[in-house]
């Protein structure tokens, strides 16, 4: 999808980088922007690409610049091209090359699947045909085997199967970046196509690029190992390699993985069976001698014109190249594999394996080592393997994903694998550190430990995959070709947090979590690696502790709590009761809550402390309970937890809690009353300065009456709000249904003089008058009620914050469901120009609401400048809809970034819903009480 925001082009999590690859002709426009709207294409960082098939020349599928595997996916799209996919998708640069067997290619943007040019209909490469040759067909038969892309060119090479002028294979050569033909091509390729079909994968070397021919399905007809080769400048065909002569034939070069080139740009092809199994050649009977050999089931190694350095071919009894041709069992249904130090493994249909030296002369049975790869039967290898830390990982049909060790120092391998998984897998590949494949049904794509086979992922694709299909990745995202389709699956989520200072300390995810079978007693850690941080304040302190997520239900009923645990010092290691927490309501289902919990603690200097973000249900539940709504772009709703430190010295922090549980029964609805005035109220004294001071209050609020809302507020008087002022407030849905909480946080942030003595106070009522009660504290746990907590910040003004408030009440009409759209530009956006390398934390506070059930309302920071284009989403948050309309969630969401000196950024709130609203209204803003509706604010604090 592309996102449009009021004619501003936004990219998700990423920078938007239109114009660098060229992107302003499209060969088949799609997805045109609306007139005069300027647009900006999302992108993945760019990283060296899958440019040819299994990522480089040796085959081996390994892609060593992809990230770690953190988790996901984090997101996914699906597109759907004009023919089958048999070719491997190719990524590079941030996008992703697709080929199809109608003479198509096509080129979308990686992270959204947004379609950047297409040569298809009126513009594709050719006309594919539609004959049956052999056993293969009907159907359209274009581009089969894979293409390949130069990227210090920036051109992608294809060969298609044309019928015009004549039936003729033809080389094509793109511009990745537009799809229009590169000058010299297309080149008309001396391959008759009656019997030779390209399936296998071209290659480039040499400064040309080889194409490998063998026979199509079913051995008929005479055909022949084939190699050409076309200089990447094009023109013409240059070199050929075909070694059979007189009544010799078969022996194609079909393996879809195709030829291996070495550094030295040295090929290495494999040919299949021949249909003769040597007899023209004077073998009447097995054992055929080694000087009848027709060419069939062995490599070649060849020089960059194609010149025979050596070949080789197995003769060992059952597994020689006479036996392979009787039986069918070949070679050649996979090419060679280049391993390191030197080797190449080759196997085939039998299941049999072959290590050989790349510096190989030419004869027979003169590898370093073979042997049967487990159970693997006749039939089974093809396509493609894969080789990853010392292990390779061969598909065996009827028997499963094959992971089984290979020493290339003393050149031999273990014929006993070290795990077999049965998925009846298609060609595997290595990245983010596991081993990735599909079920040759294309029903799921896999991810396994590389080492025990441990499943890591397993994620539906839906079926229909074709032969031998095989996946590609790039920067994390994987890529499957599935039938008439391109899928995508991001498990690359960015980081959340950006920034580092010694006061501020930050973990974040995009991941999606799942919570089953909680007992509604044991709390559990979220994510031990990226939800929990570790800190040694380097003075006393007060640490400002945070947790922020969207929280749901699949089963109505049951609420989801989220909890802060602090160990170290002299709070306890043992898991117990977090130092805080908050209830979110699960009166309905999918219906997210965007749930905050902050909590202030004092921590002693010197000494070592982690925070850990917890979760459990709050009573015992058989379903489940989420934290990550969305998902949106490149990943779900951020969940973070955060950890600011204030030194005790500097008396800018000023806080206070109470874990009692209150009631308020028969509230007028419009008067504010004290909630306790004992515990929830406090004065301070700023020190000497000018300061804003960021006022804060977190509470469980619900009801046991449906209908009525709770509003919260607080209020601040002292100086120059004598006889009291209400700061702000929020309003807490009451409409989703009754102990349904809503974990409130609501936030001002207002001018205060040094010197000059405040009092602060929580207060609260419902939105309209109401006989029965509304409450405040979620719980008990451990004997203890939620905690309700009321506190101020103070920071530096001006230079420590930003801000922009408004009383307004927004509305959005007939949302996509996919565009952000910007919420007032006048008086929720500001820009920030530091001076030098700034950290910022960034937060949005506001009500949000729906006029319709059923639909959520999703709100998020955008900023644009420098690194971060023309607008990239910081955080967001989704709120509940479903639950009810005219039922408000306190949103709250923040995100950390770090800025450049020297530059202007922008920063402003967006919002959307979460799904295509046609007449559908989605509200900020509740009330509103004393002439004004509930503030939504736009802060920036800095965190250095």
């Amino acid at each position: 999808m592309r996102w449009d925001l009021q004619g501003i082009g936004l990219t998700p999590y990423r920078i938007a980088l239109a114009g660098i690859l060229g992107l302003a002709i499209s060969v088949s426009a799609v997805n045109a922007a609306p007139p005069h709207a300027a647009t900006a294409t999302p992108k993945a960082i760019s990283t060296t690409g899958w440019t040819t098939y299994h990522h480089d020349n040796t085959r081996n599928g390994y892609d060593a610049n992809a990230p770690a595997f953190n988790g996901g996916p984090f997101s996914n799209w699906n597109k759907a091209v004009d023919q089958s996919v048999y070719a491997e998708p190719l990524a590079y640069n941030g996008f992703v090359y697709v080929a199809t067997m109608g003479d198509s290619v096509y080129a979308f943007n990686a992270v959204d699947g947004t379609q950047v040019w297409a040569r298809t209909g009126a513009t594709a490469l050719g006309t594919p045909s539609t004959s049956t040759f052999c056993s293969f067909g009907p159907g359209h038969i274009g581009i089969m085997g894979t293409p390949v892309i130069d990227p210090t060119t920036g051109i992608l090479y294809a060969v298609g199967l044309v019928t015009s002028p004549t039936l003729e294979y033809r080389m094509f050569a793109l511009n990745i970046n537009t799809g229009t033909d590169v000058t010299g091509f297309p080149v008309d390729l001396s391959i008759s196509p009656q019997y030779q079909n390209e399936r296998a994968a071209l290659a480039l070397g040499n400064s040309h690029v080889y194409v490998a021919f063998g026979g199509w399905l079913g051995d008929c007809g005479t055909y022949h190992p084939y190699i050409v080769s076309v200089p990447t400048t094009g023109v013409a065909q240059d070199h050929q390699f075909q070694p059979q002569t007189g009544c010799m034939n078969g022996a194609g070069m079909w393996g879809p993985s195709g030829i291996a080139i070495d550094g030295s740009g040295n090929l290495y092809a494999a040919t299949g069976n021949s249909t003769d199994g040597g007899s023209c050649m004077g073998a009447t009977s097995y054992p055929c001698t080694n000087t009848s050999w027709d060419k069939g089931n062995g490599i070649y190694k060849l020089s960059s014109t194609l010149a025979v350095l050596a070949s080789w071919a197995p003769d060992n009894s059952s597994q020689s190249w006479c036996a392979l041709n009787v039986s069918d069992t070949d070679i050649g249904s996979i090419g060679p594999a280049l391993l390191p130090n030197g080797e190449i493994f080759q196997t085939g249909k039998s299941g049999y394996g072959w290590l050989l030296s790349q510096t190989f002369t030419s004869g027979f049975d003169t590898q370093q080592a073979q042997g049967q790869i487990g159970t693997c039967s006749p039939d089974a290898v093809f396509g493609g393997l894969a080789y990853y830390n010392g292990r390779l990982y061969v598909p065996c049909d009827g028997v499963g994903l094959v992971a089984f060790s290979v020493n290339t120092t003393t050149h031999t391998f273990n014929t006993t694998p070290d795990w077999v998984q049965p998925v009846n897998p298609g060609p595997p590949i290595a990245a983010m550190g596991l081993i990735w494949t599909r079920d040759q049904g294309g029903t799921t794509l896999y991810g396994f430990d590389p080492a025990t086979g441990t499943q890591r992922v397993a994620t539906a694709l839906g079926g229909g995959s074709n032969h031998f299909g095989s996946l590609a990745e790039d920067n994390g995202w994987i890529f499957v070709p599935h039938g008439a389709n391109i899928r995508a699956f991001n498990f690359n989520a960015p980081p959340c947090s950006s920034t580092s200072s010694p006061n501020w300390f930050a973990g974040c995810s995009y991941a999606q979590y799942r919570l089953t079978g909680s007992n509604g007693t044991t709390w559990n850690t979220i994510d031990a690696a990226k939800l929990a941080v570790t800190f040694t304040p380097g003075a006393n302190s007060l640490a400002v502790i945070s947790g922020n997520a969207d929280l749901f239900t699949n089963a109505s009923g049951y609420n989801q709590d989220l909890g802060l645990a602090l160990s170290g010092g002299a709070y306890p290691t043992t898991a117990g009761q977090p130092e805080a927490w908050k209830e979110s309501g699960g009166g309905s289902t999918f219906s997210p809550n965007a749930a905050f919990v902050q909590a202030v603690i004092p921590v002693a200097a010197a000494t070592a402390y982690t925070a850990t973000l917890q979760w459990k249900a709050n009573k015992s539940d058989p379903a489940s309970i989420y934290a990550g709504a969305g998902p949106v772009a490149a990943g779900f709703s951020p969940t973070r937890i955060t950890v600011q430190l204030f030194p005790v010295s500097a008396a800018t922090v000023f806080s206070a809690s109470s874990t009692t549980q209150y009631r308020l029964t028969g509230s007028d609805g419009s008067t504010w009353q004290d909630m306790d005035p004992a515990n929830l109220q406090f004065g301070f004294k700023a020190p000497t300065g000018n300061w804003l001071a960021f006022v804060t209050a977190n509470a469980d609020l619900w009801t046991s009456t449906n209908g009525f809302n709770q509003d919260l507020a607080i209020t601040i008087s002292g100086n120059n709000y004598d006889g009291g002022y209400l700061a702000t407030w929020k309003e807490s849905g009451g409409h989703g249904g009754t102990f349904a909480p809503n974990a409130a946080f609501v936030q001002a942030a207002l001018p205060v003089t040094g010197g000059s003595t405040y009092g602060v106070r929580l207060q609260w009522k419902t939105n309209v008058p109401d006989p029965g009660t509304i409450w405040a504290g979620a719980g008990p746990v451990s004997g203890r009620f939620s905690p309700t907590s009321l506190s101020v910040v103070l920071i530096p003004s001006p230079a420590g914050a930003t801000v922009k408030s408004s009383t307004q009440q927004y509305n959005l009409a007939g949302s996509n469901g996919s565009t952000w759209q910007k919420m007032d530009a006048t008086n929720l956006q500001f820009t920030l120009s530091p001076s030098a390398a700034t950290n910022y934390l960034l937060a949005v506070n506001a009500d949000l609401f729906t006029n319709t059930a059923g639909y959520n309302q999703d709100i998020a920071i955008v900023i644009s400048g420098g690194t971060f284009g023309s607008g990239t989403v910081i955080t967001w948050k989704e709120s509940g809809g479903i639950a009810g309309a005219y039922s408000p969630n306190a949103a709250y969401a923040h995100g950390d970034v770090a800025l450049a000196g020297g530059t202007t950024y922008t920063v402003w709130v967006a919002w959307k819903t979460n799904r295509a609203a046609a007449g559908v209204t989605i509200y900020a803003g509740a009330g509103p009480s004393v002439a004004a509706f509930s503030p939504t604010w736009l802060t920036a604090t800095v965190l250095n």
